[in-house]
């Protein structure tokens, strides 16, 4: 066994517990630590202080879980003009501006309190 196989032995369930304790879908877990493992192989010649392994180790984790993180969040971004939009509406006090979403109105609540108060 070779020093890099010594320390991960050593430190792999704290990497693994960093690593699904941010991230709770399984299978998206698997696969950072894999990235984790394999990047740490690939660089392990870059370490100058393996006394700091422990560390090394969860920076590369925290760094992938936040690349997880940003990759997720872009694929959710919508633009604003997609989703909301005017519309005109004839109501009991005449034609007025609707807000919708994709085509649904939607109240605000202060206008629901203003219906209320009235």
């Amino acid at each position: 066994m070779d020093e890099f196989e010594k320390l991960l032995e050593a430190e792999r369930g704290s990497v693994e517990r960093f690593v699904r304790f941010r991230i709770s879908a399984k299978a998206d877990a698997d696969d950072i630590l894999q990235d984790v493992f394999l990047t740490a192989c690939r660089k392990f010649s870059q370490l100058k202080n393996k006394a700091s392994f422990k560390a090394w180790m969860l920076s590369i984790a925290r760094n992938r879980c936040s690349d997880y993180f940003r990759k997720k969040a872009a694929r959710l971004e919508l633009s604003i003009d997609v989703l909301t939009e005017k519309e005109l509406s004839e109501g009991r006090y005449g034609v007025s501006e609707v807000c919708t979403v994709n085509g649904i109105p939607y109240v605000h609540w202060y206008d629901c309190i203003t219906d209320y108060i009235l």
